[in-house]
C-alpha cells in the first residue's frame, strides 16, 4: 500500500495538465480495488469498487474504527487475488482469512457518495501511552523529503507519550549547502 494522495497535489495536477485526474486504490496482491469515474472530480476518494471486487470493512476497536460506522480496515476479494506469500505459509495466512479476504492493513472510509477514502494505516502502528497512535512510516516519509536526510528512522514506544527519531544527514548535501550559503558555523568534521 501507499500513501493517500495529498489533496494539494490532486489538485495541482487537475490545474496545470488541464485534465482529467483520476484516482485509484490497489495493492500488488490484488491489483486495482477502486477506481473514480472520469466525472468524478472529489479529491482525497478512490473512488467506487471496480465490477470484479467484493470490498468490506471490518472493525478496528483499539482505534475507535467500527464497520458499523462506514470506518476500518479494508478487505478485499476477488478471484484475482494473489494466492499467497512463497514458502511463507504464516504470512499468508495472516493476510487472507479463510472466506478468501485480503487484509492488508489500510483503513477506509465509506463517504456519502459510496466512494472509498484511505484515511490511513492499521498495520505498523504505534500506541503512545496517552492513547495517541503514530504511524511511524508516514513520519519517516514526510522526513525523508528533505535533501539534507539521508535517512530517518521513527520508533515509538508505548509506554512513552512521545516517538522518537534517529536522523543521518547527507553529508555532501549539507557540506555543499553551507558552503554556497557562506555558513561556515554550521560546517562540521563529518
Amino acid at each position: 500500500s501507499s500513501a493517500p494522495l495529498a489533496l494539494e497535489v490532486a489538485n495541482f495536477c487537475r490545474a496545470v495538465f488541464s485534465c482529467t485526474f483520476i484516482e485509484c486504490y490497489g495493492q500488488t496482491e490484488c491489483i486495482m480495488g477502486c477506481w473514480q469515474s472520469a466525472n468524478d472530480t472529489q479529491s482525497r476518494e478512490t473512488g467506487i469498487p471496480t465490477p470484479v471486487n467484493h470490498i468490506k470493512l471490518i472493525d478496528i476497536p483499539e482505534m475507535g474504527y467500527f464497520a458499523k460506522d462506514r470506518v476500518g480496515e479494508i478487505c478485499i476479494r476477488r478471484k484475482a487475488t494473489f494466492k499467497g506469500y512463497l514458502k511463507d505459509e504464516a504470512k499468508t495466512r495472516a493476510t487472507i482469512d479463510d472466506a478468501g479476504w485480503l487484509r492488508r492493513g489500510d483503513v477506509g472510509r465509506w463517504t456519502t457518495n459510496n466512494a472509498m477514502q484511505i484515511i490511513g494505516r492499521h498495520k505498523n502502528i504505534y500506541k503512545l501511552s496517552q492513547g495517541e497512535f503514530i504511524a511511524p512510516e508516514k513520519i519517516e516519509g514526510i522526513y525523508g523529503r528533505s535533501q539534507f536526510i539521508s535517512q530517518v528512522y521513527v520508533y515509538g514506544d508505548s509506554l512513552q507519550n512521545f516517538p522518537i527519531a534517529i536522523v543521518l544527514l547527507d553529508d555532501e548535501f549539507v557540506q555543499k549547502w553551507a558552503t554556497e550559503n557562506d555558513n561556515d558555523s554550521i560546517v562540521l568534521d563529518m
